[in-house]
């Protein structure tokens, strides 16, 4: 007998035993009711969802303060700038008119 007999003989389909879906019934619990399953499955689903929601959330807000903070940040430096440069410009202004007199 060689190896592709062997797995032939291993391998052919045999009919299940007459008591088998009894067996796999019996192994059941009969108070399992499958749309509770169903319901329990939904709502670990929507929980899951829920927790991921309020993983990301937070996130993001704390995303958006940090751009706008960074976007405050950029104004505020410009109009130190033209601060700095009005000042500086009065200062030359003041130099100038105090040096004629």
């Amino acid at each position: 007998m060689n190896i592709e007999d062997q797995l032939r003989e291993a391998l052919k389909r045999e009919p299940a035993p007459a008591d088998f879906k009894r067996k796999v019934m019996q192994a059941v619990p009969a108070n399992r009711n499958l749309s509770s399953f169903w319901w329990k499955r939904r709502i670990s689903l929507v929980v899951a969802a829920a927790a991921a929601l309020a993983a990301i959330i937070p996130a993001v807000v704390v995303e958006q303060r940090h751009r706008r903070g960074m976007e405050a940040r950029e104004q505020l430096l410009r109009a130190l700038q033209v601060t700095n440069a009005t000042l500086r410009h009065t200062k030359e202004m003041i130099h100038k008119h105090t040096r004629r007199s």
